[in-house]
């Protein structure tokens, strides 16, 4: 999760300043009296992403499979950081959160039979490619 000491080394904070306190700035937002009030954000916003990943897995239908495939690994790896992060301690966000190679491929091979399972929706209103109109035409 994009909060960790080297990005606030650069300026990047990825959490929506509204749900960080007003005195939060790059360069204090991990030090050691802002570090629980950033993290109470930083949760804040993975409940609110757990919503868009259910979104998401909803519209994974509407995608060629190798799409949705890929697009589903993704969202169980994502989730699986945002998870470790929730039930780890405020001092997870100092260091950047990972994910093993081999629940990487748990979550590459989960994905593979969820969109495998959603196959039958697909039959009952298949997805249709859309026209596409050649932009290069050879001489």
């Amino acid at each position: 999760f994009p909060v960790t000491i080297e990005d606030a080394n650069r300026n990047r904070i990825y959490i929506p300043m509204d749900l960080l306190p007003d005195n939060v700035n790059p360069q204090n937002i991990l030090e050691p009296h802002q570090i629980q009030r950033t993290f109470i954000a930083v949760k804040r916003v993975l409940r609110r992403a757990e919503c868009y990943y259910e979104i998401g897995i909803q519209g994974l239908k509407f995608l060629s499979f190798r799409a949705a495939w890929s697009v589903c690994a993704a969202l169980f790896i994502y989730r699986e950081i945002g998870r470790q992060i929730l039930v780890g301690p405020p001092s997870v966000l100092k260091t950047r959160t990972q994910v093993s190679f081999s629940k990487k491929l748990i979550c590459i091979v989960k994905a593979y039979f969820f969109v495998l399972r959603i196959i039958p929706s697909r039959w009952r209103k298949p997805w249709k490619p859309l026209h596409s109109i050649p932009i290069w035409r050879p001489l």
